[in-house]
């Protein structure tokens, strides 16, 4: 390579040695909501069709965290209503109810949440490398603050192949593959020299009926979103906006497709991308690429697309 191009790539504000998908790490924001809704459900904290009051505020930890919706409320909800409306609230209440579990005089222990939530974690792949064949740095599952750390903030931080890899366990309803670049190695005559066999990282301990449950919330955030309706496949899906002291919040989506027979799981994460909105809008073009659903012209127009109005479930626009 040309000494003086090598130098310009290298001092390039744009990083282009440096792999965002698997070597940037950020929060996952509410896109971890569904590590949060396993464990409440295995643990015993919340039933599937128990409701929980969203006053918009939570504030049974100090300072109090507000809903995405605040100064409004999404009132009663069910675990489903609560992964469609990505409610703040609700999974905040789930992180606390976990501690209850270590607790004593009816303090939650905050050691005992997020133990529990790193458990489940766990089986979603969180702990370790996706075993993709290129550098990728090491995941961090939440260590600190139970009530933020279930809705995806706290101090974990993950790649987006690592959300991919989570994604894609979502879809299969519980079983995590290490991820792998190759299908086999042939030799100059074709002959297989070695065919790789998948895999498996863990097992999510979840019943079927929590499953569906899951499923269903993130088909109804699709379904019922005014900005996702004119998607021509019925899919899932889960966005968040995770949020980093002193810069613009990152906006993350993840989700898969179609939803009845899942063939792909997706993870798009725009680093300082203000609002899941954005994230949500690069998902949706990939998946129409995907599926031949729209003139690649029509999506690769060489600029970035922008959402200028509304909301999107569990995403500020602010």
């Amino acid at each position: 390579m040309d000494e003086e191009y090598f130098s310009e790539l290298v001092t390039d504000k744009s990083s282009p040695f440096y792999n965002k998908a698997t070597q940037e790490l950020t929060a996952p924001g509410s896109t971890y909501k569904i590590v949060t809704s396993v464990a409440g459900v295995m643990e015993g904290v919340i039933s599937e069709g128990e409701t929980i009051n969203c006053t918009g505020k939570f504030e049974d930890v100090d300072p109090a965290i507000k809903c995405w919706i605040y100064p409004g409320m999404h009132g009663a909800v069910s675990l489903a209503t609560a992964i469609q409306e990505s409610c703040n609230y609700f999974f905040n209440a789930v992180g606390v109810r976990l501690g209850n579990l270590g607790g004593t005089n009816g303090e939650s222990d905050d050691a005992t949440g997020i133990a529990k939530l790193a458990k489940y974690a766990s089986m979603f792949g969180f702990d370790q490398e996706t075993g993709i064949e290129m550098d990728e740095s090491t995941p961090r599952i939440s260590d600190q603050a139970e009530a933020p750390s279930a809705m995806g903030q706290g101090n974990n931080a993950y790649a987006t192949v690592q959300l991919a890899r989570y994604a894609a366990t979502i879809a299969n309803s519980g079983t995590c593959y290490d991820l792998t670049l190759v299908d086999k190695i042939t030799d100059s005559t074709g002959r297989t020299i070695m065919e790789k066999e998948p895999v498996v990282h863990s097992n999510v301990e979840a019943t079927d009926s929590l499953w569906n449950t899951i499923h269903t919330g993130m088909n109804q955030m699709i379904k019922q979103n005014t900005y996702w309706q004119d998607i021509e496949i019925d899919m899932a899906g889960k966005t968040g906006t995770a949020e980093e002291t002193g810069v613009p919040s990152h906006a993350l989506f993840i989700g898969y497709a179609p939803y009845d027979n899942p063939e792909i799981a997706i993870a798009c994460r725009i680093t300082n991308g203000y609002t899941s909105a954005n994230a949500s809008l690069l998902a949706k073009d990939m998946i129409r690429y995907i599926y031949d659903l729209a003139d690649k012209d029509t999506l690769i127009t060489g600029h970035a697309s922008v959402y200028s109005g509304g909301t999107i479930s569990g995403a500020r626009t602010d």
